[in-house]
């Protein structure tokens, strides 16, 4: 999937809100978790996605003229639900560095932490590992127009690759019996691959002011997921690099969150750095703004 960002697009530095565990995983294995995106906190978030793309072929099924389209929009709209099966993971960042509401909702619920990565770690990855950074498209016209750009684009792509043909058993031989009509009989797998593309960068509307952009790992082989415990059932997660023993350095910021010891905190999260091996030139660990609440 191509982001359609160039860095240039990119800012300095974006935010990933976790707990302290997170934190304290992430230093010391030098990777952040990408999880499953059927397994993100809000389910509803890649269920929205579906739902805008099973209305616009059900619209389209209802204006189709022809049984060519007709049977061409039915086939995409009966296999929108095998995305199931598709690995994409995603890993969530924000413009924000100080966030009351993701404080909140990443947090868990004590002292959290937004950590800063630099653009050219974004670069990277993006070069090296073969990643996607993707900024969420809130806006519901914008999010309809985006899924209607997807279903053109693919059928216009697969007609190409594979046009409609007549079954080779029918109407060849005999121009006199009913022909049988096929439209883009292998279509359907890779309109689910498509569709777990574009499902990550489409966000509700009540979550617009996190400002968020993700980082997407496409296609990732069964073998290369990892699991941990989650509230109800294990997520499936892939591990991305943030550094290693020669060069640790895809962090510029820390930011304390919200706790009656900031203080403590800030001088505690310097020694995990040390510790961990973060490089330390140009890092900055600095409280929170916002004051502490025991929300």
């Amino acid at each position: 999937m191509n982001s359609h960002l160039g860095d240039r697009d990119l800012p300095e530095i974006l935010y990933h809100y976790t707990s302290q565990t997170g934190l304290i995983g992430m230093l010391n294995t030098k990777t952040i978790w990408a999880s499953k995106i059927h397994y993100l906190n809000d389910s509803k978030e890649f269920a929205l996605a579906l739902e805008l793309a099973s209305d616009e072929l059900d619209r389209r099924i209802k204006a189709a003229t022809s049984r060519g389209d007709r049977s061409r929009f039915e086939l995409l709209r009966n296999t929108i639900y095998t995305i199931a099966g598709v690995n994409t993971c995603v890993c969530c960042f924000s413009e924000l560095d100080d966030d009351l509401s993701q404080w909140r909702g990443y947090g868990g619920g004590n002292a959290g932490f937004s950590v800063g990565f630099t653009r050219e770690w974004f670069t990277r990855v993006k070069e090296t590992l073969g990643l996607s950074l993707i900024r969420c498209i809130y806006d519901p016209k914008d999010q309809q127009r985006l899924i209607q750009h997807e279903i053109d684009e693919f059928l216009a792509t697969n007609a190409e690759k594979e046009p409609d043909y007549w079954d080779r058993n029918r109407g060849r031989r005999n121009p006199d019996r009913p022909r049988t009509y096929v439209a883009l009989r292998h279509a359907g797998d890779d309109f689910a691959a498509r569709l777990a593309l574009t499902a990550p960068r489409i966000k509700h509307q009540s979550f617009e002011d996190e400002k968020e952009w993700r980082l997407v790992a496409e296609n990732v082989s069964a073998h290369e997921l990892h699991h941990r415990p989650g509230r109800s059932m294990l997520i499936p997660y892939y591990k991305i690099p943030i550094g290693d023993d020669d060069k640790f350095d895809s962090i510029r910021e820390i930011v304390v969150g919200p706790t009656p010891h900031l203080d403590l905190s800030a001088a505690s999260v310097k020694s995990l750095a040390i510790a961990a091996g973060l490089d330390r030139k140009g890092l900055e660990v600095k409280p929170t703004r916002i004051p502490f609440r025991n929300w």
